[in-house]
């Protein structure tokens, strides 16, 4: 019998409005699952730095996730930790999945571009991802997945992993 790990949110689609920002519209996808509040994919593009240029590598999620998610609490109250990784392996997604985090993966679509997608499940055969390019339903068999993103600046295996703080994903609001 096969183990699946899935992600313990229901996450709400939402298709990337650009070409370049399914960095900033898989987060969006992330922060309203843990806050029930749909930001604009506009209004985290513009914070996390995305541009038509570079998109979101890896770089702008290290740089300005924390004034991402500074921003999110302002509005909401709800606050969030997060994890960021390159060298990552399949056992730590799983990990990652049973502590509650909302995992973004940093991979190479099947044409070749660097994009982001949001871990549904990972299986020791395939992995399903919520996409917001091919949808809430993309599954790759792990041979085939290509987890390697970046345009300039290559990332192998690299993450971003949010939930909500508090002991493994129960949240702690503050008044």
């Amino acid at each position: 019998m096969t183990t699946t790990f899935t992600c313990s949110y229901e996450i709400p689609f939402h298709e990337k409005e650009f070409d370049f920002t399914c960095g900033a519209s898989a987060l969006r996808m992330a922060i309203h699952a843990l806050t029930g509040n749909d930001f604009t994919e506009a209004f985290i593009a513009r914070i996390l730095g995305t541009s038509p240029k570079v998109g979101s590598p890896l770089k702008l999620f290290e740089q300005n996730l924390d004034r991402v998610l500074k921003e999110v609490h302002k509005k909401t109250s709800f606050e969030l930790e997060w994890i960021i990784n390159q060298n990552g392996a399949f056992e730590q997604l799983k990990e990652l999945l049973i502590k509650k985090y909302i995992v973004l993966l940093n991979h190479k679509k099947l044409s070749g571009g660097s994009h982001w997608a949001i871990l549904r499940s990972i299986n020791v055969h395939d992995i399903t991802l919520i996409d917001p390019e091919f949808g809430p339903q993309k599954t790759y068999t792990l041979d085939k997945f290509d987890w390697q993103g970046g345009t300039t600046i290559i990332t192998t295996k690299a993450y971003v992993a949010i939930r909500l703080r508090g002991i493994e994903g129960v949240p702690r609001f503050k008044n």
